[in-house]
């Protein structure tokens, strides 16, 4: 009677923990739109700085050629191309993800438990 007692107790006990624990994390849980729109300005900063990039390779090669020698530069046809195809492909593709995610599903497949499972071929 006694163990039986003590597993009821230690099972109220859990429980009481479990509600403690989701009282917490519904005080501190952020709320959807902040997520998105977060994720909107972050998006749209890259996407400045990566114009701002571009648009100031041009003037520097002016500065170094008035002051002197200038260095060869590699990569820069490779980078125009880079932000043509962020501007052109990912920045809307991660706009409509953006709009249409399930924030739910995305957290859950993120936690490493799940990612551990599906690397193992456990889960799809």
């Amino acid at each position: 009677m006694r163990t039986a007692e003590s597993r009821v107790a230690t099972t109220e006990a859990m429980e009481e923990a479990m509600e403690g624990a989701r009282g917490v994390y519904e005080r501190f849980s952020v709320p959807r739109g902040y997520i998105k729109t977060g994720a909107a300005v972050a998006v749209g900063l890259v996407g400045a700085w990566m114009v701002r990039r571009l648009l100031s390779i041009g003037h520097r090669k002016v500065m170094e050629v008035q002051g002197g020698t200038a260095p060869a530069r590699n990569g820069t046809a490779l980078l125009y191309l880079l932000i043509q195809v962020a501007s052109a492909l990912v920045l809307p593709w991660v706009r409509g993800r953006l709009k249409e995610a399930e924030w739910g599903d995305l957290v859950k497949k993120m936690h490493p438990s799940h990612l551990f499972f599906r690397w193992l071929g456990l889960e799809k």
